[in-house]
């Protein structure tokens, strides 16, 4: 076996080592999922009384949060998509999940039901008003803040009207440097948003008793 081949045949060796020391290294990827605040059991003991229902939707978010890797911001124009660190479904079904279930947990006491939209039963169902939210930004930085900006409305008389019109900037610090902090300042973003429309719903007027 002459030289050169030996030479080649090792550095052959030594690039799968290498290839294989590199996979074997590459970091599990983690999920998360956006929270409720204070999620109970409640729901199991609701009293709702013939007082409408409140559908919360559409909740459009912008195109480049709708993927499945987390999003932070770096800098003022540079946003870093997180490989290994990703939505555990998605984020536009976690704000669908949790944006309703936060406002229910507010005004269930004033016997709404609240609902994600479309509500099934073909229009069939009283729904009093309807909560439109267009999220802008949503992301923050590792140790930093969440910045939640978002336009929403609320529509009444069967959509004929518009009750309220909001727009939200929301911040919220980040209380350490690790991913599972970043979403759980995200979640309670969320749900002072969510606090914010349901004390808009509480000042409006309810229908009548039957």
């Amino acid at each position: 076996m002459n030289r050169l081949r030996v030479v080649t045949i090792v550095a052959g060796l030594l690039t799968a080592v290498l290839l294989s020391a590199a996979c074997s290294s590459t970091p599990a990827s983690r999920f998360y999922a956006l929270s409720s605040v204070n999620a109970t059991d409640h729901l199991k003991h609701r009293q709702v009384k013939d007082r409408g229902i409140i559908a919360i939707g559409p909740i459009r978010i912008p195109e480049y949060l709708d993927r499945p890797q987390i999003v932070t911001r770096s800098g003022n124009n540079e946003l870093v998509l997180a490989e290994f660190h990703r939505w555990g479904g998605s984020l536009d079904n976690d704000l669908k999940r949790i944006i309703p279930d936060n406002i229910a947990q507010k005004i269930d006491s004033a016997g709404y039901l609240v609902v994600h939209w479309p509500v099934p039963g073909n229009g069939s169902l009283p729904v009093q008003y309807r909560v439109v939210i267009d999220i802008l930004q949503f992301e923050g930085t590792s140790g930093g803040t969440v910045t939640l900006k978002c336009q929403w409305g609320i529509l009444g008389d069967h959509e004929k009207t518009r009750k309220a019109v909001r727009v939200s900037l929301i911040t919220e610090p980040v209380q350490g440097p690790e991913y599972e902090h970043l979403v759980a300042a995200m979640s309670n973003a969320i749900a002072r948003l969510s606090s914010e429309i349901a004390d808009v719903i509480l000042t409006l007027p309810m229908p009548a008793e039957p």
